[in-house]
């Protein structure tokens, strides 16, 4: 419940909170973390999220910094008026 309303809601301050979701046993509340750290593409959750991204969907690292960049591309200006949310 608070992953998908922490992700519905991505702003830069519930990064760490994400963060410490994404890493949850339970698959729905790690992904609804790792959804919402896409949106919000703050560069200290990279690590944690490729992590997620591998352990949800068996990414490679390249497959995973892919879906992290395509993420935060078309959700990032929307979501945070970063102009694309650049992971760097």
């Amino acid at each position: 419940m608070i992953a998908n309303i922490l992700s519905r809601n991505a702003q830069p301050k519930y990064t760490d909170p994400l963060i410490k979701l994404v890493r949850d046993p339970v698959i729905d509340v790690a992904r609804e973390a790792a959804t919402g750290l896409g949106k919000i593409a703050d560069a200290k959750a990279r690590g944690p999220l490729l992590e997620a991204l591998n352990k949800l969907y068996g990414f490679t690292p390249e497959q995973a910094e892919s879906q992290m960049d395509s993420s935060a591309i078309s959700a990032g200006s929307a979501v945070n008026g970063r102009g694309g949310g650049s992971w760097q």
